[in-house]
């Protein structure tokens, strides 16, 4: 849990309390999601370009990118709004 929130010496946004726990725990979760993403990339790399399976990971592969890149926006999100 954040204590008191946080904003830095020269930032102009001051980032309150409840606002720091959100983006604590959406870090903690892009973490978790890239270190999914990158053991899922291995995967994708050693099936061969041909099989079924290799299009189901991908789409696999896919689906989580979007799903990390929709984390990133909330996290903008959160910090860009009052």
């Amino acid at each position: 849990k954040a204590l008191g929130g946080y904003s830095g010496f020269f930032d102009a946004v001051k980032v309150k309390e409840e606002k720091l726990d959100q983006v604590l725990e959406l870090d903690y979760g892009l973490i978790t999601q890239s270190k999914a993403i990158g053991e899922l990339a291995v995967k994708v790399s050693r099936v061969d370009t041909s099989s079924p399976e290799w299009k189901m990971l991908t789409d696999e592969l896919k689906e989580r990118v979007d799903r990390f890149e929709e984390s990133l926006r909330e996290r903008e999100r959160i910090l860009s709004t009052p």
